[in-house]
């Protein structure tokens, strides 16, 4: 019983080391590549963890006949599990036959996970109350628990990994195999009804859900405000150096206050949201702005994309609208599933965004030499 380890510059390499699986891995976006994997191939199990420092997508297929699971965690909760978001106190269930296709988070992600053998799982299968446990679980992609949960089966995982050769050859090998399977059968007895929530798609808003929003936009906006000025006053920001970025309401938000002069915004994006068409007209300065939008997006449509990229020309005012062809809402297709083009736009989006506020949130000359400390990014988000 052993922990291998591997440490590699090369992702092609890191999806070749997994022991059983058949994977192909890219990836999506620039920047050299750090990647770290961990295995445990104990028997019928088998206990694995993933580090990198890019956003990668694997495709492909899991060992043969094989169940598993992995936790939901903040550190991968912004990745896509067959084209849908998870959220934390999800667990990722695996079924045999069920491909494998998965964006992993842009930036310091990690993931930890187990396979168990189908005849190990099906051995256990009365303690479930009897049947077909595939079967049960076709069309399952996740079980819902809670975040306490879902961190104490990634501590568990990962303490297995942990274990110094010594404490490992003096575990019994029955004695892991069978903790492992427990933990993974409480997940299926869990009495939470929801086995497959997932993040649900943005539906479309209807005329008493836009009147409610337009209602409470100002007050909306004056927390922002609030947020803005609480921020200047923390130790650790420059004040003079504070950007906005919003997704859907939350875009309309930023765009509204960072249009604001008093505010002394330095920079704005806004994923997939825009200006009220009622306020828009008075708007005369912004701060540089990067937008993004979808010509699918069916919540908000791309015409207000198009009405900002107006008012850019229109005042002389820097900024860039990028629209995504074939991408629907928050980067979403009609099934609420984040396709291939939609995880391309993600990774292009976040390329975009890092560049856009990293030129225009650049210290002075000044505020190097006093060393203040980095500016502050705010971001509002919107169910709509």
């Amino acid at each position: 019983m052993v922990v291998h380890t591997l440490r590699t510059q090369d992702f092609d390499e890191l999806a070749d080391a997994l022991p059983r699986w058949d994977l192909r891995c890219r990836q999506l976006g620039r920047g050299p590549f750090r990647g770290q994997l961990q295995v445990l191939q104990l028997g019928r199990l088998q206990v694995f963890r993933i580090a990198a420092n890019r956003m990668l997508h694997f495709a492909g297929w899991p060992p043969p006949g094989c169940f598993g699971s992995a936790p939901v965690l903040a550190a991968n909760e912004t990745a896509i599990w067959r084209g849908r978001r998870l959220k934390a106190g999800q667990v990722r269930v695996l079924v045999p036959g069920q491909d494998a296709d998965h964006v992993t988070a842009a930036h310091g992600y990690q993931l930890v996970g187990l396979v168990l053998d189908g005849a190990l799982v099906r051995e256990a299968e009365p303690v479930l109350g009897g049947g077909d446990l595939e079967k049960r679980l076709a069309g399952t992609e996740a079980v819902t628990t809670s975040p306490a949960g879902c961190r104490a089966l990634g501590s568990h995982l990962a303490g297995v990994l942990d274990l110094a050769p010594a404490d490992l050859l003096a575990q019994p090998r029955r004695l892991i195999e069978k903790e492992c399977l427990r933990r993974f059968l409480a997940l299926l007895a869990s009495p939470h009804p929801d086995r497959t929530a997932c993040e649900p798609r943005n539906p479309k808003p209807s005329d008493e859900e836009r009147q409610a929003v337009a209602a409470d936009f100002d007050a909306w906006t004056a927390t922002v405000r609030d947020a803005v000025a609480y921020v200047r006053t923390l130790p650790n920001v420059d004040p003079g150096r504070v950007a906005l970025v919003g997704f859907s309401l939350g875009g309309f938000l930023a765009l509204t206050v960072a249009a604001q002069e008093d505010q002394k915004i330095s920079a704005v994006v806004d994923f997939f949201g825009g200006l009220p068409e009622d306020r828009r007209a008075r708007v005369k300065k912004l701060p540089p702005a990067l937008i993004f939008h979808g010509d699918q997006d069916d919540v908000v449509p791309m015409k207000e994309a198009e009405a900002v990229r107006d008012l850019l020309q229109t005042n002389h005012l820097a900024g860039e609208v990028k629209i995504y062809r074939g991408v629907g809402h928050m980067f979403m297709d009609e099934n609420g599933k984040v396709p291939l083009t939609g995880a391309f736009a993600v990774a292009d989006a976040t390329a975009r965004t890092s560049a856009h506020l990293a030129k225009w949130l650049k210290p002075t000359p000044a505020a190097v030499i006093a060393e203040r400390a980095p500016g502050g990014t705010l971001t509002a988000t919107g169910g709509r």
